[in-house]
């Protein structure tokens, strides 16, 4: 099959999808519209998602976790970082990663700076639409 045999069948294709398209239209029982309804709402009360972050570090000392943010921010301006508490420990993340690929690209730029860092799976913030 040549170019132009090709791009004929595809105009025909796309004329044909056009004449003839209809709307599909899905009836559940009210039982699942509810369900999804609840669902969404819950979605929408969820600040967070499964994901991936850098730790950077964890220590005991809360000023150590403040200077480690506060290199990285004058550095990296652009990037997210927390510290959050557990007991007895701080520990200071990077990111807000929904595939762990991104995660360790990241990882890898900011490894000469912070060696011990490695990647944790964590709670995220939803990404903007």
């Amino acid at each position: 099959m040549n170019f132009k045999t090709f791009v004929i069948i595809l105009l025909m294709q796309l004329v044909y999808d056009k004449t003839f398209a209809q709307k599909i239209q899905i009836k559940s029982p009210e039982r699942i519209d509810s369900l999804v309804q609840a669902q969404i709402e819950k979605n929408k009360q969820a600040n967070s998602i499964s994901g991936y972050r850098v730790q950077l570090m964890q220590t005991t000392d809360r000023k150590k976790a403040n200077d480690a943010k506060t290199t990285l921010l004058e550095k990296y301006p652009d990037l997210d970082v927390y510290i959050t508490f557990q007991a007895p420990n701080y520990k200071v993340r990077v990111g807000n990663y929904s595939k762990r690929i991104d995660c360790v690209t990241i990882y890898k730029v900011l490894l000469p700076d912070f060696p011990q860092s490695f990647v944790v799976s964590d709670k995220i913030e939803l990404p903007e639409l």
